[in-house]
């Protein structure tokens, strides 16, 4: 066997975290796991890197006394045991052991022979001070087994993972491992009747194939699938496959790795970064990451600035800022890397890409993100803000008529006190001016959570001097008791030198109104598209989603559930002897009728034309079959006023193992058609076991 022929054949001793080599007769190294790489790595370049089958004359490089040792004759040339030298002399023998010095690390030795080839051996080397498991693993298969089996079957019987080998034209599983049969819920006699199509019925049958094929060329192949386990339930799972030579033939081993719980953690995972995407593209102030670069730019910072989120990144932070503010920009930065609990926050004067001075109010703090220190910031645009200041004390006269023309309601207020607000505000609180103004910060932030428009937000803490800019909707009551929608926005600003809170409030009440009333629509066109016009009952739609649901609950928990199905007897002959809109009638009738003798946790629906329906979860057979009986005599006593009786065939189905949707509505389907060839006017149950 060649080095290549050897990648492939001993492959699934890479899973193992144990040292684990082949070697032959000529103590030459044809193969090394992936922990027998890392051990040895310093004395296995040139084992690994050459294209030749076994090293040149005289080259120690490849010896197995040179990997382990660092020896450059063999170890029993020094006086030290050697197990392969014991086999090799004694070909009556298998296995063997003995302790060895690994250039100071104890390794107790373990030599099995190969059993597809008398000249081939396999050293597993186990660290005795870490007691490595997966080597306990091999060795105690090894000595169960009692060496009755070769070499792959007895490895490939012990992986700790599921496993199997398959045929590669046909597809045929040929062997299970245990975790395999563990995994799929077949036993392995089960497993062993089955193509591997059965258990990944989710790609084409080529596909497959070509997957097989391209393993036994290439000596190796990954992917990821959906594999069908016996009970129904559908796994998203890692497959790693390869070439090996199994009972004198060629074969795939395929190695398999539940991958669902991680791809689901992974489907969060993305959930939220698209949240994250989702919340920072669409926030009305500039947010960004950087170090001393940019990470990311969010579209409100870049319509900020000016610059396109490839400009930025390719910038460092304080190249927007006027040249006075860099170095404070680059202490912060620095602090804020050295320190995860640093927070700043500070007004820069920015330069947008036209070269217009922007004035931004900046508030930045430390976060982890991938393996590193970063700092996230919200830019908020004040220029407006330090202009109006400005304007402020220069014109006050003219500050007042603009804020006092606002729509929106504003507050400005310490940490204790309010130090201004408009007349809109007043209005909208219903509240005077020294009723506002008598009012504590605190209280009138008080908001109760119960009030929030929206779940997925948080209030705010009161101190505006230590929080993010903060945005919700609450609902609020004024004093004439009439309900208002407030949007809220609270950030902070310098005003007089000192830091000072400001709040925008706007009445959104109208297009509160107006999402709700859409919502309100959406719910009634639900209820319309499940409801049978005719007998006001759950139509053959809403039927089929229920049926899906209460499958799936009782096949998970174990629970009984059964089906009826029903019909009118010789309908037909009622809608031509009478008419249609007496047939219309006595469904609405029998409809009703049959509701006062259904249960609550009954799912009754029109089925199509004159058939009908019941879901009974939680009921076995029996239970099933007496409530059909008293929906026929139900029927049987009504009076349809009609000048003669109305009757009914019922089919009853239980839930069996392997049941689905499908299979239980065909089997009420045909107990209700037995019931129709016995007479009709009966109930008939038929359920396979």
């Amino acid at each position: 066997m060649n080095k290549k022929e050897a990648r492939g054949a001993y492959s699934a001793f890479n899973k193992l975290l144990c040292p684990i080599l082949a070697v032959n007769d000529k103590y030459d190294v044809i193969f090394l796991n992936k922990a027998a790489e890392e051990v040895y790595k310093n004395n296995i370049n040139r084992v690994n890197k050459s294209d030749a089958d076994a090293p040149s004359a005289g080259d120690t490089a490849g010896k197995c006394y040179k990997i382990s040792h660092g020896y450059d004759k063999p170890c029993f040339e020094l006086g030290e045991n050697c197990p392969l030298k014991e086999l090799i002399n004694n070909r009556d023998k298998n296995r063997t052991a003995v302790n060895h010095n690994h250039k100071g690390r104890f390794y107790k030795v373990e030599a099995y022979r190969d059993g597809g080839d008398r000249s081939l051996f396999l050293e597993s080397h186990v660290n005795i001070s870490e007691f490595i498991s997966e080597i306990d693993i091999v060795k105690k298969a090894k000595e169960d087994v009692e060496l009755s089996e070769k070499r792959l079957k007895t490895f490939f019987d012990n992986l700790p993972v599921p496993s199997l080998i398959v045929d590669v034209e046909s597809g045929l599983i040929i062997d299970a491992n245990k975790k395999a049969v563990d995994f799929y819920g077949w036993q392995k006699e089960e497993l062993r009747n089955m193509t591997i199509a059965y258990i990944n019925p989710f790609v084409s049958v080529k596909e497959t194939i070509d997957f097989r094929a391209k393993a036994l060329k290439e000596g190796y192949n990954f992917a990821v699938f959906k594999h069908r386990l016996k009970n129904g339930s559908v796994r998203d799972v890692e497959v790693m496959i390869s070439g090996i030579v199994y009972n004198g033939k060629t074969y795939i081993q395929v190695v398999i790795s539940d991958i669902t719980e991680k791809k689901a953690l992974e489907e969060r995972i993305k959930e939220s970064e698209e949240l994250f995407r989702t919340l920072a593209d669409n926030m009305p102030v500039g947010l960004d990451m950087h170090r001393e670069k940019f990470i990311y730019v969010n579209p409100a910072f870049q319509n900020m600035l000016g610059y396109t989120s490839d400009e930025l990144k390719n910038m460092f932070f304080w190249e927007l800022l006027a040249e006075e503010y860099q170095d404070e920009a680059k202490r912060a930065i620095k602090e804020g890397i050295a320190d995860i609990g640093y927070k700043h926050h500070v007004t820069f004067k920015a330069i947008k890409k036209s070269g217009e001075e922007l004035w931004t109010y900046i508030y930045a703090g430390s976060v982890r993100y991938k393996g590193e220190v970063v700092r996230i910031a919200s830019f908020i645009d004040i220029t407006e803000m330090v202009n109006l200041r400005n304007s402020i004390e220069q014109e006050r006269n003219l500050f007042k008529i603009l804020i006092e023309n606002i729509n929106s309601g504003i507050a400005l207020y310490g940490k204790d006190k309010f130090l201004y607000l408009n007349s809109a505000l007043l209005n909208l609180s219903g509240l005077t001016k020294e009723e506002f103004l008598n009012k504590s910060v605190a209280d009138f932030f008080d908001i109760d959570e119960n009030q929030l428009y929206s779940s997925n937000v948080s209030l705010f803490k009161v101190r505006h001097n230590s929080e993010f800019s903060s945005r919700f909707i609450y609902k609020y009551t004024d004093k004439k008791d009439i309900v208002r929608y407030i949007d809220l926005f609270r950030t902070t600003v310098v005003y007089n030198g000192e830091e000072t809170g400001l709040a925008i409030f706007t009445d959104v009440t109208d297009q509160i109104f107006r999402e709700q009333n859409i919502l309100v629509e959406k719910d009634i066109y639900k209820e319309l598209s499940e409801i049978d016009a005719l007998t006001q009952i759950y139509n053959r739609r809403a039927m089929d989603a229920k049926l899906t649901e209460f499958l799936n609950l009782a096949k998970r928990y174990n629970r009984p559930l059964s089906i009826i199905m029903f019909d009118i007897d010789r309908f037909k002959n009622i809608n031509d002897t009478f008419g249609h809109p007496t047939g219309d009638s006595i469904l609405k009738e029998l409809a009703g009728a049959a509701k006062e003798e259904l249960r609550n946790t009954d799912f009754f629906a029109r089925y199509g034309g004159e058939e009908f329906m019941v879901i009974a979860p939680e009921t076995p057979l029996k239970t099933a079959k007496e409530l059909a009986e008293r929906l026929r005599l139900k029927v049987g006593e009504h009076d349809f006023k009609i000048g003669r009786g109305v009757t009914i065939s019922l089919g009853v189905a239980s839930l069996t193992d392997g049941d689905d949707e499908r299979g239980i509505v065909h089997r009420a389907d045909s107990a209700l058609y037995k019931a129709k060839e016995l007479g009709r006017n009966l109930v008939y149950s038929e359920n396979f076991n």
